[in-house]
């Protein structure tokens, strides 16, 4: 299980650090400019190195038939027939509950889930969405989703292997930006609060904003308890997903107390992430 969350956040690092070469490279030519203070890399910080380590890691890591290519050897092929299994949303959503309930003493207090289950069916159902169109999964993402935002345990500033919110918020305001009227008549309130919540989401992980975050001195996002990398790994890849399709929609980031947060500071953000991550 340890392996599993080392190996999530070994994928999630090497996504950030290709976005973020993709992103420097296309600034040059899409016009999308950084701070001074962010436009140099610190000396020490080899992205390439960092992107084939972090490749060579997630070769390891995965299963299926494997490729020819394939440079661990020792990795042979694994779960060869899961691709073939259907339903799993049905029957997650028909026989709902909680997995620290079936196993408490194994689970926890290592992986005790804080959140529930319901953030992880609406988090499915957005993606069934995006790959299918269905509507029935469109349905169920607009009834469930009310009921996270009713709940007492969510947190903004969060996003990570139990809570999904925040995935859930930008993944449909990614498809709203994409598809415009024609997703945003089929949700409530015209999806509006699928984007508020996304962008309060950037929000609350300003380094400015020290009630929803926190940063350690050296300037890494921190969770108390737990393996701390996950954290601003898993939070830096959304956030510059977001930050890939705000720039290309040409739109920012708006916060409740004023603030504007444009693509090219979220960038930022994650760049200083990145750099302390891969020293």
């Amino acid at each position: 299980m340890g392996q599993s969350r080392l190996s999530l956040c070994s994928i999630v690092l090497m996504l950030v650090v290709t976005l973020i070469m993709v992103m420097v490279n296309e600034s040059h030519s899409a016009g999308m400019e950084f701070t001074n203070r962010h436009r140099k890399k610190p000396s020490n910080i080899d992205y390439a190195d960092a992107l084939t380590k972090s490749i060579l890691f997630f070769e390891g890591q995965r299963s299926g038939k494997l490729p020819g290519n394939q440079r661990m050897t020792w990795r042979k092929n694994s779960a060869v027939y899961d691709g073939s299994l259907v339903g799993v949303f049905n029957f997650a959503n028909t026989y709902q509950g909680n997995y620290k309930d079936s196993l408490p003493n194994t689970v926890c207090p290592f992986y005790c889930d804080f959140s529930g289950f319901q953030d992880e069916l609406a988090w499915g159902s957005a993606w069934l969405y995006k790959a299918t169109h269905d509507p029935v999964y469109l349905n169920f993402l607009n009834t469930n989703i009310k009921r996270l935002e009713s709940a007492n345990y969510v947190s903004y500033a969060e996003f990570g292997w139990d809570n999904k919110e925040a995935g859930i918020n930008i993944l449909t305001t990614i498809q709203l930006l994409s598809e415009g009227s024609s997703l945003s008549k089929h949700l409530s309130n015209d999806g509006k609060e699928y984007r508020f919540n996304a962008d309060r989401f950037v929000c609350s992980i300003l380094p400015e904003n020290p009630t929803s975050v926190n940063y350690s001195k050296g300037g890494l996002i921190h969770k108390p308890a737990g393996s701390n990398m996950q954290n601003p790994a898993a939070i830096s890849f959304i956030t510059l997903v977001y930050a890939v399709h705000l720039d290309r929609a040409k739109q920012a980031v708006q916060c409740s107390d004023g603030t504007t947060v444009t693509p090219q500071r979220m960038v930022a953000i994650v760049k200083s992430q990145v750099n302390i991550m891969s020293r």
